[in-house]
């Protein structure tokens, strides 16, 4: 449990859940082909389908390889797909910021509409932290 992890570690986890890169996985885990034009109308049909691209191969691996990638902060591939989709990790932020106004900055409610994407089992992020 977090009571057993050291400092450092539990940095290394809030930056997990917190990264652009982490953000716009969990989005983009949740997004539909119609709600690429929702979330991003300006956006060319070309970086549309890239957008679209990407997230499929995102819902086609395990939600908690998404942590994993937040902790990779350090890695070379990590950091080119975090400036890639780092206009999908503002929109995630700004739709939890949209959220929170609508619900009169209730932020239990707020919390209840975002907490699954920020929900791991303890062994998963205690066996990550480990490696």
């Amino acid at each position: 449990s977090s009571t057993h992890s050291d400092e450092g570690q539990l940095t290394e986890a809030r930056h997990s859940y917190v990264c652009n890169r982490y953000l716009a996985r969990r989005l983009l885990r949740r997004m539909e082909a119609s709600d690429v034009d929702v979330f991003f109308p300006t956006m060319s049909a070309a970086k549309k389908a890239e957008v679209l691209k990407h997230a499929q191969s995102i819902k086609e691996s395990d939600d908690t390889d998404d942590f994993q990638t937040g902790l990779d902060f350090d890695d070379a591939a990590g950091s080119r797909e975090a400036s890639r989709f780092k206009f999908v990790a503002d929109v995630y932020e700004a739709l939890m910021a949209a959220v929170l106004a609508d619900l009169d900055g209730d932020m239990d409610r707020m919390w209840a509409v975002f907490r699954p994407d920020f929900q791991m089992p303890a062994a998963v992020v205690e066996g990550r932290l480990a490696d």
